[in-house]
């Protein structure tokens, strides 16, 4: 008849949803590397994108190789498309605005790829466990930016992951779901693709990176072309690596929601053996459940105010200590404040954002915990590094109604500074953190339902614990949207650093507690020194103003509390009558000498 007949026959069997022909008048680059014939097809108009976006493909091709083990199919192919990407074997396909110069696809020609391993060499045996095909395809998709562009881009990529499924796979997924025995309604929802490949990489960190590739070279050449189920997953994967993985398993892939560590130390910068606090975070884990933390490694960062990042110490698995666990350990050195896992050694509650001043042209949005960071002038050249710390700790507490138990914030300055800083210090620039009321939007203040907006502040603690009692901070600006239950709160932090909750602006020392913890200042009238005490149990640090008598601030200071007392230099302020506001307790003094 004159036609032209092709005939195809692969020596690799395929799953049978894979099965697909692209037709056009394609143009055709290809070339041999490792072995291995490549192949991409794209339109005339099409081929210098073709060239300029695949080229770190021989690159992505050696990583998977080098960490999942020998490529299962005949050829690495992809025939660009108008849109939809889809791992066919041998031959992917992909939206030709994917493959361009700018690289803006590769991520998705990576993930694409990562599949002929993981859902095309092994596959699931069930929808329900989508996990095993698109977490550790959407892992891929991280994982082969540490071999190009190196570690601390692939850091920040799997630390952005973790903050956007931390915001919204329980929003878009109706829930939060465990990994294994999601329904079809959500089996290519958020959980399955990008929750999936948090914990695939937090199994990483969990085996190390040289057990984590032998264990999966294993899994997959154990089964080349067959079926894996969330168990025989886990069984096969621990025989080849000779690790229990039921504490993992158990944490992440059995039961919904998140785990974390928040430390905090007890005594200022001094070297050796320190008393600390671990206290192991959980959010949204249902109650009953059996996940208790326990895989959670514990890399502990230590900073400095004047002394700059002090390094990091191995302590174990959360397993090894108790849900609030005080002890002392050996720190390896001083630090003024700490930090877990920053270098993604686990991936969890907590997230973080860090910056450095020179980095503040404006109003700068922070990507992972949404904190807006507005520069306001740095007289004590503060020009280390600042982190912003958002812990959840949604569902652990019952909360009292009055101080926010569902997060906390941290923020904390790292820098290296002689003569040293005090650690009152005010901090160069203004935060504003958003409240959100609204559960049904993602909103994590819903348990400060019966307080409205404008009464609502920022409270400093000492520890990422919820305690009975914090300061209500008086520096506050309440920006309240509406009646829509959303708002901003601004402030400069007067302190270089602390853990912030958002609660009831009379919460902690008010004028409703005078009466019970009456608050003392003397000698009233008073030269260079004043005292204040009376306050209550619980109360760490107070924020004192003093204030002339057209509102003109005098002073401002934060003072660390001694057995319920504070003392304050009053040597700049000239003679006269002034108002102090204690926190939100407000009493005329007067200066005279």
């Amino acid at each position: 008849t004159g036609d032209l007949v092709w005939h195809w026959k692969g020596q690799a069997p395929l799953p049978s949803y894979l099965v697909s022909i692209a037709v056009s008048d394609y143009q055709k680059q290809s070339w041999s590397h490792g072995g291995i014939p490549f192949e991409i097809y794209g339109r005339t108009q099409d081929t210098a994108n073709m060239t300029a976006g695949f080229v770190h493909l021989n690159d992505i091709y050696d990583a998977f190789v080098h960490e999942f083990g020998p490529y299962p199919f005949e050829k690495v192919g992809y025939a660009l498309t108008i849109t939809g990407a889809m791992e066919h074997a041998g031959m992917i396909h992909l939206p030709r605005s994917l493959a361009n110069i700018n690289l803006n696809g590769e991520d998705i020609i990576a993930h694409e790829l990562a599949h002929m391993w993981f859902g095309n060499a092994i596959t699931t045996s069930t929808a329900q466990d989508m996990w095993i095909n698109e977490g550790f395809a959407e892992f891929g998709s991280h994982f082969y930016e540490e071999k190009i562009y190196g570690r601390s881009k692939y850091v920040s990529t799997v630390q952005k992951n973790q903050g956007v499924v931390l915001k919204q796979a329980a929003l878009s997924d109706g829930g939060h779901l465990s990994l294994s025995g999601v329904n079809q309604d959500q089996t290519y929802g958020m959980h399955t693709y990008q929750k999936g490949a948090m914990v695939a990489h937090n199994l990483r960190e969990y085996l190390g990176d040289s057990l984590f590739s032998h264990g999966i070279k294993q899994l997959i050449a154990l089964k080349t072309y067959g079926n894996y189920d969330v168990d025989s997953f886990k069984q096969t994967l621990e025989n080849a690596t000779g690790t229990s993985l039921t504490e993992f398993w158990l944490d992440w892939i059995y039961t919904p929601g998140y785990h974390g560590i928040i430390p905090h130390k007890k005594n200022s910068f001094t070297a050796g053996q320190q008393p600390i606090r671990l206290h192991r975070i959980q959010s949204n884990i249902p109650n009953g459940a059996s996940a208790q933390g326990k895989s959670t490694p514990i890399w502990l960062y230590k900073h400095s105010y004047n002394s700059g990042y002090q390094g990091k110490v191995f302590l174990g698995y959360s397993g090894d200590f108790s849900p609030n666990y005080q002890g002392i350990q050996d720190l390896q050195g001083g630090a003024d404040w700490l930090s877990i896992n920053d270098s993604a050694e686990s991936l969890g509650t907590s997230v973080y954002d860090s910056f450095e001043w020179s980095e503040l042209s404006g109003t700068k949005t922070l990507t992972n915990t949404g904190v807006k960071i507005t520069p306001t002038g740095n007289p004590n050249n503060l020009n280390g590094r600042f982190y912003v710390w958002h812990h959840r700790t949604e569902g652990m507490y019952s909360g009292s109604g009055e101080i926010g138990s569902n997060h906390v914030y941290f923020i904390g300055y790292e820098g290296s500074h002689d003569p040293p800083l005090a650690t009152t210090t005010t901090l160069p620039f203004e935060v504003t953190i958003k409240y959100n009321k609204n559960q049904t939007q993602g909103g994590l203040d819903y348990d400060l339902s019966s307080i409205s907006g404008d009464s609502l502040t920022l409270c400093h603690f000492k520890t990422g614990e919820l305690p009975s009692a914090g300061i209500a901070l008086s520096n506050v600006t309440n920006q309240t949207v509406g009646n829509f239950g959303v708002g901003n709160l601004s402030f400069t932090p007067q302190l270089l650093s602390g853990f912030y909750r958002i609660g009831k602006a009379k919460y902690g020392l008010s004028m409703e507690d005078a009466s019970e913890n009456p608050i003392r200042i003397y000698p009233n009238p008073s030269q260079d020194l004043l005292k204040i005490d009376g306050f209550q149990s619980g109360l760490n640090v107070a924020s004192v103003q003093i204030f002339e008598t057209n509102g003109v601030l005098a002073l401002s200071r934060i003072l660390t509390v001694n057995k319920g007392s504070v003392e304050l230099s009053i040597k700049t302020i000239p003679n006269g009558v002034y108002t102090i506001r204690i926190n939100d307790l407000s009493r005329s003094i007067s200066i005279l000498r």
